[in-house]
């Protein structure tokens, strides 16, 4: 069983952040969104019968308002099935860290980042108890900077889920269906936009000449020059 970190009033959640979440999926995937009993549950988080360790492990669940209930009444929270969502957002995982208030007043001084040297006697501020020893306040450290990371590994991928939906709006080019363009095989020339991609698109034939032109029109717009297609099709013609 492993031990328990109390300060003040607060008991620092055994279990990481990352974890409890794939045990609310577990527990999800196999009573839905009904009630499920502590049998059941130990089975589900591979517990044996009344196992310190699992009333501990309900605990941290509860810290973070991931399941509600107890005995025959156990069930995931409404937070929760919104924690564990394939759409779930920034904003729900936020408010599931939240749930725990020392983490949540940790975060609104500290955000990402902490240092030892001044976590102690922000805890004993915050908590009203004495600056803990070196040993317990670095477990305390890397336990919240263990469950920051998943807001920040959230936060990095909307961030390039954001990104791919703007590459896709700036190559949005719909499918040709007309006849086969008589342009050169071979490129005759290249653009390159970092928004889009690394490597230049080579201009060689009416699809890419078309993609060109939005990449043109991307570029005009983060410039805020706001010229026309037109305009840059005749100046691509003017050059040929």
């Amino acid at each position: 069983m492993r031990t328990i970190i109390e300060i003040g009033e607060y008991s620092i959640p055994n279990r990481r952040l990352a974890i409890l979440l794939d045990q609310t999926k577990n527990i999800h995937d196999n009573i839905g969104e009904g009630n499920g009993n502590s049998a059941d549950i130990m089975g589900i988080l591979n517990f044996k019968v009344k196992s310190p360790s699992y009333y501990t492990n309900m605990q941290d669940l509860r810290a973070f308002s991931l399941v509600q209930g107890q005995d025959k009444n156990i069930r995931i929270t409404p937070l929760g099935l919104r924690a564990i969502s394939e759409d779930t957002t920034q904003a729900v995982l936020e408010q599931v860290f939240d749930n725990f208030e020392l983490w949540k007043k940790l975060r609104e001084r500290f955000g990402n980042s902490v240092e030892h040297d001044t976590l102690s006697q922000t805890l004993a501020e915050i908590t009203g108890a004495e600056p803990p020893d070196e040993k317990t306040t670095e477990s305390i450290r890397k336990a919240y900077l263990k469950d920051i990371e998943v807001l920040a590994k959230s936060a990095t991928n909307q961030e390039n889920q954001n990104r791919t939906t703007r590459l896709v709006e700036v190559a949005d080019i719909p499918v040709l269906t007309t006849a086969k363009s008589n342009a050169p095989k071979g490129a005759i020339g290249y653009i390159t936009y970092p928004e889009f991609s690394e490597s230049p698109v080579q201009i060689k034939d009416e699809l890419s000449y078309e993609i060109a032109v939005k990449i043109l029109e991307a570029m005009g717009k983060r410039l805020d020059i706001g010229k026309k297609k037109e305009g840059v099709q005749s100046l691509l013609q003017d050059s040929n």
